[in-house]
């Protein structure tokens, strides 16, 4: 599940998406129009964790519903996630955009509006920040 989401509009704004394979809970994506954060990972995505000499693989989705390109996405809401070109100070309600490769950046020439800025707790710094968003942008 994802770690770094701070709120969801409501709880309908979720969708079992297409997501591509061997996608991480938390990441944000783009399905046809529409955008999100995925939270479930794809069905495909593992999981693997050392503890002292012992690693343990498992997936993170057990929703055996799923595909292994499947997962459930965030369509609205407030998450923290990397954005390129974000510094401690950016203003909030900045427009945070995304390329096509699915990262995100305050860059708008050839890139699609994700959301904007959002100050959640003083948990903005110089690498990410919280970014609200809504899948009808």
């Amino acid at each position: 599940m994802a770690m770094n989401f701070v709120t969801v509009l409501n709880s309908y704004d979720t969708a079992t998406l297409p997501v591509g394979n061997n996608v991480a809970p938390g990441t944000p994506v783009k399905v046809g129009g529409y955008k999100g954060i995925c939270l479930t990972g794809s069905g495909d995505y593992k999981v693997t964790e050392t503890i002292g000499d012992m690693t343990i693989t498992q997936p993170a989705n057990t929703d055996t519903i799923r595909n292994a390109n499947e997962g459930t996405v965030a369509l609205g809401g407030t998450a923290l996630v990397p954005v390129a070109g974000v510094v401690a100070g950016t203003l909030v309600g900045t427009a945070v955009y995304m390329d096509a490769t699915g990262d995100l950046s305050l860059t708008a020439t050839g890139n699609e509006l994700f959301g904007f800025v959002y100050n959640a707790s003083g948990l903005n710094t110089a690498a990410s920040c919280c970014v609200r968003f809504d899948w009808r942008l």
